[in-house]
């Protein structure tokens, strides 16, 4: 996980926060996913 992270991206403070926010869409998908597979 850390080493796609740090080849997609670079280090540093901005490029740690679009990770973030990348990673919490990529979550927000899968939840969303797993609640339309739950109905």
């Amino acid at each position: 996980m850390v080493s796609v992270y740090e080849t997609t991206v670079g280090i540093g403070p901005w490029d740690i926060n679009v990770g973030l926010m990348g990673g919490l869409v990529v979550l927000g998908l899968i939840i969303l996913l797993v609640l339309a597979n739950l109905k």
